[in-house]
């Protein structure tokens, strides 16, 4: 598993992104196959195409604050019949996922991490890692959990090589989650200490976040309550090292779970086996992942019993802080030889294999009642596409939801 050509490094980032378009298909096919208009991609995307232009709605803010990625997989299914809109949402959803959890494996991070196979492995392993739901995957709104996990690995990343493209794709990524802001110090600093393309392309995601702060974001509305902010941390770095409803059963105090990754991190960061790159990207994604989870706690404290036992809302910080910790170990364990680096490599597999029982139900969702929907599309389109009264509504009850469609004023 030693350095791999630009060939076979491209080779393993295909691997890696097989690998995990099937982890999603395992856990999330009723979702991609009968999807069913989750949330807010019904409430929010599918109602603004059913009555308005493509791109209408782009900058329409929702729960204080513009998201704009998740519109425009909107907006690119506007055109379409109603009953194509969900497939199009979950396939866009998934898209995401795909590219930015299999991301690792791309020669770009080969600093971190040199062995392309240990790459892919990690990202693989990602994927697995049980502290998300199907939501995550297959829902358009929800992918910019996604592109703010995307910001995270670019604030560690090296300098991008196709600056306008890459920095057009962090703009969005930035204007779609308001907790991507926590970040701008990581941007701020590396503008100022990094010379040339790295500094142009954090500058501009500082200037891309101020405007985001200044025009798309409704600070009265967004603002929380930092009141349960002292317990983020060891539900967030806890939650790959036992399942949420574990630790609720356990009923252990949160510092119990920072013991042991964090002694793990120290020792990976301070070993003079681990290379300097690698130090340093494990020490920054495990700073990037909590200064996140700070951001996510303070706001959304408050406004949901036991928040932070749910796993989405700390994925991001779950996800890096694995990695943050994986990559310093395997890399020790390649610096021992090959026998501890395959012990290492299957360490980690089986700690990811043993949280998975239990767990399958929170990606699950009903091909029944994706049907559902997809019925009531098509029985709606006509009525959506003729005039009507103003107020006029159809309606679809399912298992915890009402689907609502209603003929809005005219303008």
């Amino acid at each position: 598993m030693g350095r791999t050509g630009p060939l076979s490094e491209r080779a393993w980032h295909a691997a890696a992104a097989v690998g995990v378009a099937l982890v999603l298909l395992w856990r999330c096919s009723d979702a991609f196959a009968h999807p069913i208009a989750f949330g807010e991609d019904w409430d929010q995307l599918l109602v603004a195409n059913a009555w308005h232009g493509p791109g209408a709605d782009l900058l329409q803010p929702y729960a204080g604050y513009v998201s704009l990625g998740p519109r425009l997989i909107a907006a690119a299914a506007a055109g379409l019949p109603l009953t194509w809109q969900p497939h199009v949402f979950a396939l866009g959803a998934g898209l995401v996922a795909i590219l930015v959890l299999s991301w690792l494996a791309a020669p770009r991070f080969a600093a971190w991490l040199p062995a392309a196979p240990l790459r892919a492995l990690l990202c693989v392993l990602l994927a697995l890692i049980p502290v998300g739901n199907h939501a995550l995957y297959s829902a358009a709104m929800y992918t910019s959990t996604h592109m703010l996990l995307a910001l995270v690995l670019w604030s560690c990343a090296p300098a991008p090589r196709r600056l306008v493209v890459e920095l057009s794709l962090a703009t969005v990524c930035v204007w779609s989650h308001p907790a991507s802001l926590a970040l701008l110090p990581f941007w701020g600093l590396r503008a100022w200490l990094e010379p040339g393309a790295s500094r142009r392309f954090f500058g501009g995601l500082v200037a891309g976040g101020l405007v985001y702060l200044a025009a798309g974001i409704q600070l009265g509305e967004a603002s929380r309550s930092l009141a349960s902010l002292p317990r983020f941390l060891g539900t967030a770095v806890g939650s790959w090292t036992l399942a949420g409803e574990t630790r609720a059963l356990i009923g252990l105090p949160w510092t119990t779970y920072l013991i042991l990754p964090g002694v793990a991190l120290a020792i990976a960061a301070r070993s003079r086996a681990v290379p300097a790159p690698t130090r340093r990207a494990a020490l920054t994604l495990g700073l990037a992942a909590t200064t996140v989870a700070a951001a996510m706690v303070a706001g959304r404290a408050g406004t949901q019993g036991g928040l932070l036992f749910q796993p989405r809302y700390l994925y991001v910080t779950a996800l890096m802080s694995f990695l943050a910790i994986a990559m310093p170990l395997l890399s020790l364990a390649q610096a021992a030889g090959p026998r501890p680096l395959r012990l290492a490599a299957a360490a980690l597999a089986i700690h990811v294999a043993c949280l998975l029982p239990g767990t399958q139900h929170r990606y699950r969702t009903s091909p029944v009642v994706g049907d559902r929907v997809a019925a009531f599309l098509a029985e709606v389109a006509p009525w959506v596409a003729a005039d009507g009264p103003p107020g006029e509504r159809r309606a679809l009850a399912i298992p915890g939801r009402h689907l609502v469609l209603r003929r809005p004023a005219r303008p």
